[in-house]
């Protein structure tokens, strides 16, 4: 039997953080944000901000999926990061669309 689906007010909401590294580009950048968040605030908060990489890498650009709540603790994160490289948001919207134009 399958349920109802979740009404769009109770649904947890997504922003889309475009960032974009300085300095030696590398694949496992997302990698290296993830584990920054880890440390700073722990599993528990990494699980519930749901952070997501859309595999959009294009050399020095990236974007990520992360639940509402959590947004200011990623933006955190991403300055606690111990890489000789700095990472740069350059935007935050709440579609992905827009996510890519201005990002």
């Amino acid at each position: 039997m399958k349920g109802k689906p979740l009404l769009p007010t109770l649904r947890s909401k997504k922003r889309y953080l475009a960032y974009q590294v300085i300095g030696e580009p590398r694949e496992d950048m997302f990698y290296k944000i993830r584990e920054s968040f880890r440390a700073s605030f722990g599993s528990f908060a990494l699980a519930k901000a749901g952070l997501v990489d859309l595999k959009l890498w294009n050399g020095t650009r990236g974007i990520i999926k992360v639940n509402r709540e959590y947004l200011d603790q990623l933006k955190a994160a991403i300055c606690l990061l111990q890489e000789n490289v700095l990472v740069r948001s350059t935007i935050v919207s709440g579609t992905l669309k827009k996510a890519k134009m201005e990002g």
